[in-house]
Parts: structure tokens; sequence; C-alpha cells
């Protein structure tokens, strides 16, 4: 009786939640969600008979949704209950995939897409903040491992879209039903916190409002560029390598093996770059994620694209774990919910926007015009965050001179 008397105290003083937890619960929301996504336009055009304008505007308007929930997040996050905000919002992802199994037909398909787009921005963000306040591993490890659960959710439903999308979409609709149901499950038992929950309101009573610094905007746009180019790989990279003579399998191939490789060397490339600053890793990984871009406008042949993924993957290995850390190191604890969210919003509207202007650009100029446009924009980003960060150490070298 001690011994669970003792277990129930030393669990309703926890602040921080179980790591193998945070990252099942990741790795199953994420599958879940990648069940979904790879149909989107397929299903619209094909399955609804509407056009790809419409199909486009549907990924824009879920990407706005989830931005909104990205914000909502965050400040439920910070001024409310952590355990309350993610479980809400995985319920409400879970009840909306459930009436895809029966609803599916126009509008209504794309009007659950925006409630599940909604739901996930919220969780997403969650996430991210339930990880910045683990303290028992470092944040490195943290992030890196959340990256991989991830992607490897990605390439888990990819694989269940390649499987089941003959049969039907209702079979799709229904394992994501059960992967949402699955995180509901997991949060709804393993993240309640009270003694997280006790800080929270505590610090929730200054009402502290998040004023992202030069640094952090900097870091917004930077993420912003990133997800404003990774987005072309979702459709126009698909449209270009079909008329370039190479098949949708050539295209889908190219997604498990960004998976494959961020599963198995995830963790090589955060070992081998652990010297390097959070900034140092989030700025080589953009310079090599624009380089991949570059290289896009000679691309003729699928084994130059399979190169090309692979540095892209290199990359994005790089920048995805570094960046919420980075983050998280800029602010104060009382607005590290808000913090999360301001950076998943600006993915989101990367997201949201890239397909717009993407097609724009390729209508009226070419497919390497835009691949240009894009290594040009996060370069530039890349050079400014740089510059500005070496004028800052500059100055403060200066001001410890003449102290």
């Amino acid at each position: 009786m001690d011994e669970d008397s003792d277990s129930i105290k030393r669990s309703s003083a926890r602040t921080e939640i179980g790591l193998k937890w945070l990252l099942l619960a990741s790795l199953i929301i994420n599958t879940g969600a990648s069940t979904l996504w790879p149909i989107t336009t397929l299903y619209t055009k094909e399955g609804l008979h509407q056009s790809m304008v419409v199909a486009g505007l549907v990924l824009t308007i879920m990407a706005f949704f989830m931005m909104l929930g990205n914000y909502i997040g965050g400040v439920l996050f910070d001024r409310w209950r952590p355990y309350y905000s993610i479980t809400l919002s995985t319920g409400l992802s879970t009840i909306a995939s459930i009436l895809l199994i029966w609803w599916h037909a126009w509008p209504i398909y794309p009007l659950l897409l925006f409630i599940i787009g909604f739901g996930d921005g919220i969780i997403n963000t969650n996430l991210y903040a339930y990880a910045a306040m683990v303290t028992h591993h470092s944040q490195r490890k943290v992030f890196n491992l959340l990256a991989v659960t991830m992607n490897l959710g990605v390439v888990l439903g990819t694989i269940i879209v390649g499987l089941l999308y003959q049969r039907g979409v209702t079979y799709i609709f229904l394992m994501a039903a059960l992967m949402y149901l699955g995180c509901l499950s997991l949060v709804s038992l393993h993240f309640s916190l009270p003694a997280l929950a006790k800080v929270i309101a505590k610090k929730a009573k200054k009402r502290v409002v998040f004023r992202p610094s030069k640094v952090v905007s900097a870091i917004a746009i930077l993420v912003f560029t990133i997800y404003f180019g990774y987005v072309m790989w979702e459709a126009p990279v698909a449209v270009h390598m079909t008329n370039l003579g190479m098949s949708v399998q050539d295209y889908t191939n190219l997604w498990t093996i960004n998976g494959l490789i961020i599963v198995f060397l995830q963790t090589v490339i955060g070992w081998l770059a652990r010297k390097w600053s959070y900034q140092a890793r989030v700025l080589i990984g953009s310079a090599i994620f624009a380089v991949s871009f570059l290289m896009l406008t000679t691309a003729k042949n699928y084994v130059l694209f399979i190169c090309i993924m692979a540095i892209l993957t290199l990359g994005e290995m790089l920048i995805s774990p570094n960046v919420p850390i980075w983050v998280d190191n800029l602010v104060t604890e009382n607005v590290r919910g808000q913090a999360q969210g301001f950076v998943n919003m600006m993915i989101s509207l990367g997201r949201a926007v890239g397909p717009l202007i993407g097609g724009v650009i390729i209508e009226k100029y070419s497919y390497n015009v835009l691949f240009l446009c894009i290594f040009l924009l996060i370069m530039s980003v890349v050079l400014i965050i740089f510059m500005t960060n070496k004028v800052t150490r500059h100055n403060k070298a200066i001001d410890f001179d003449k102290s």
C-alpha cells in the first residue's frame, strides 16, 4: 500500500512527460495524418471530380486551419491546461476522422479535413511544447528522436495508402480513424501531469504575451521559406518528374527514401553535429536544403532525383530537430507554447501559400525559374541571419572591451 501511495505521489509530482509516451504519440498521430494528406489531391480530382485548382485550394485552406490551430495550441498550453488542450484537440481530430469513414462526398470531405487540420495544428504545437519541458534527456536527443518518429509516421502512413488505395478510400479513412483513436487513448492515459498544470496555471496568472524578438522572427521567416520550398515536392515536383518521363511510382519511392534516411540516420547526423551550435546546424542545413533546389534545375534522370532527395533530406535532418531547440533557448519558460506555436504557424503558412505562388511562377515562367527562386530566397535569409548574428557578436565584443 505504501509503495502504491509513493508511486501516485511521484506521478502527481511530475512536470514532464515520459519520453516514450511523447515519441509514441508523435508516431501514431503522424501515421494517421499521413494516411490522409497524400490522397487529398488525387481523391478530390478523381473521386470527387473537382478541378486541380479546387484540389489545391483545399490543401491551402487546410494549411490555414492548421496555422490557426498552431497559434491557439500555443496560447492554450501557456495559459490553460496542457492536458486539456492536447486531449480535446486530439478528440476533435478523432471525431472528424471517424465521420470521414461514412461521409466523404463533396463538400463534407474538405470540411472535415479543415477540422482535422485545425485539431492537428493544436496537437503538433502541444507535442513540441511538451518536448521542450523534458529535462531528463538532452534537448538534442529529445528533438532528434521526435524528428525520427514524425518521419517514421510519414513512411508508415504512405505505405498504408499504397496498400489500401486500390481497395477504396473508406479503408484509408478507417485506418486514419484508428490511428487518431489510438493517439487519443494514449494522450488520455499518459499526458495528465497535475504538477505541470499547477506550474502553468501559476505562470498564466502573469499573463505574459509572447512578442517574438528579431532573432526569433528571423528564424520564423527562414522556416517559412524552407517549407515554402518543401511543399513543392508534394505537387509541382511530381508533375515535373512525370513530364520528364518518370512514373508516379518513381516519385512516391522518393518519399520512402526520404523517410528511411531520416529514420536510420537522424541520430547519427545529430551525433556528428553535436559540437555545432543550434544556429550553425540550422543555417548549414538550410544552405544544403537550398542547394538541392539549385540541382533540380539540371535534373533530367531518376538517379539524379534520388541524389537530390538525399541531399534535401540531409538538410532537413539538420533543420527540423534544431529549430524548436534554438527557439526554446531564446524565449522565457512563460511563453514556450506560444513560441513553438509561432514557429509552427510559419511552417503552416509556407505550406499554405507555396502551392499558389509556385503555380503562378510555373504558369508564367517555368519549373526551373521556380526552383531557382526558392534557392535564392532561402540563401538570402540564411545570409541575412548569419551576417546579423556576426554583427551582433562583434558589437558585444566591442562593449566587452570597453568595459
